[in-house]
């Protein structure tokens, strides 16, 4: 059986969401537990992120025994560099690099922006190449941009060193019909390479994220990127505790040995990674992220609270949506920095 790898950014994309604001001791918690149970790369940080909250996130990215630990940056240097001494005392390290939206969207208008975005992927991941372990490179808002510019893209990092390429759903309004012939398509003159991995990170806007995972994997992606319960910025992330209970109908699995100590957990309270200190009414009452009633045995959602699901409750429930703001818009700067 083919394996998926999982990359979890719970504590990077998922501390986007609102209502969701770990201190350093939970943190270091979910990490050492995600680490635990087999995940194999965990997002802790951003190269944008304040002094305080870099150093608390190489203090634990230090403490992780098994998973890859990783960082996201842009292609400047200066960013490439921050991540670098985040992770410069961990075992395993990957960089997350990424070319924001614009200049993703602007290869189709010239030659020379084409080039210059080509230019700056090249140089910023034979830059991070010597520093790091692994190389992770995406395109910013990928599902909405050219087939073409992505498949030059993807050249261009594989090429260059990456060993990864992601596809970004960033405003989550893709359908799985629409994923499965972007990957199709990008990945038609690397189908022969086994060596290049593939991976999707689905933001959940329109209520497709899982969907259009799974459809990935069915078109070769080898790498699932989402958080715990789903939680993250606007619409959400992928849940990866529901792309985990569809995994074994497509016949995929962490490890062809279940015996393997690779092997992911299979009963629902292993994946209750945050059961100890966000669970039932601690976590409502300190997240102020969701406020429920009982009535007439039916839980209700009080006027005014967030929908955002909270992590640590039941994944296998329906995922609720916020409204996510206005999809159609490319986020501003700070925005782009941390949506993927």
């Amino acid at each position: 059986m083919a394996e998926v790898l999982l990359f979890d950014t719970t504590l990077r994309d998922g501390e986007q969401s609102r209502d969701f604001n770990p201190d350093f001791e939970e943190r270091l918690r979910i990490a050492l537990q995600l680490d635990r149970v087999g995940i194999d790369v965990i997002e802790l940080a951003s190269s944008d992120d304040d002094e305080t909250r870099l150093a608390d996130s190489a203090s634990i990215a230090g403490r992780l025994e098994n998973a890859t630990a990783c960082c996201l940056a842009t292609t400047d240097e200066g960013a490439i560099e921050v991540a670098h001494s985040v992770l410069a005392n961990t075992a395993k390290t990957r960089i997350h690099l990424y070319l924001d939206a614009r200049r993703v969207h602007a290869m189709m208008d010239s030659d020379s922006e084409r080039k210059a975005a080509l230019e700056a992927v090249t140089a910023a991941i034979e830059f991070a190449r010597p520093r790091f372990d692994q190389v992770q490179f995406s395109p910013q808002d990928a599902s909405r941009a050219n087939a073409q510019s992505l498949r030059e893209l993807a050249a261009c990092a594989f090429a260059a060193g990456a060993q990864t390429f992601s596809i970004a759903d960033t405003v989550g309004t893709a359908s799985p019909a629409h994923i499965g012939e972007l990957f199709d398509f990008v990945r038609e003159p690397f189908a022969d390479d086994a060596d290049v991995i593939w991976s999707i990170h689905a933001h959940d806007h329109a209520g497709n994220a899982v969907d259009n995972v799974i459809t990935a994997i069915e078109n070769g992606v080898r790498q699932v990127e989402g958080t715990l319960g789903g939680i993250g910025p606007s619409g959400g992330n992928t849940d990866l505790i529901k792309v985990l209970a569809r995994l074994p109908v497509l016949g995929r699995q962490k490890s062809d040995d279940p015996a393997s100590t690779e092997a992911l957990p299979t009963e629902l309270s292993d994946y209750d990674l945050f059961g100890e200190f966000y669970s039932g009414q601690d976590f409502l009452r300190r997240s102020g992220q969701r406020e429920q009633v009982e009535t007439g045995g039916r839980q209700q959602q009080r006027a005014g609270a967030p929908e955002q699901a909270p992590p640590g409750q039941n994944f296998f429930d329906q995922h609720e949506h916020g409204d996510g703001g206005d999809a159609e818009q490319v986020h501003d700067a700070t925005d782009e920095q941390q949506q993927h």
